[in-house]
């Protein structure tokens, strides 16, 4: 079995915006829905649920800068 990478299976991903609040992610997806989690299993989470995360990056553990992340706002 060849394991892909999901952010190649980018028609099945769902955007979302990352807000870190101490040591919690809030989670705000393109359709409404609203997540609280630890920043210890966000990138984990993202995986499991397709999300592509717009503002954070899994690999540095850090929230991009707002001129990375297109300073788009999801309400």
């Amino acid at each position: 079995m060849v394991k892909t990478n999901y952010k190649d299976r980018k028609e099945f991903l769902e955007r979302a915006i990352v807000k870190i609040v101490g040591s919690a992610a809030i989670i705000i997806t393109e359709r409404g829905s609203r997540a609280i989690a630890p920043i210890s299993q966000l990138c984990e989470i993202a995986k499991r649920l397709c999300l592509d995360l717009e503002n954070y990056d899994c690999e540095k553990m850090q929230v991009k800068s707002k001129y990375e992340s297109g300073d788009r706002e999801i309400k």
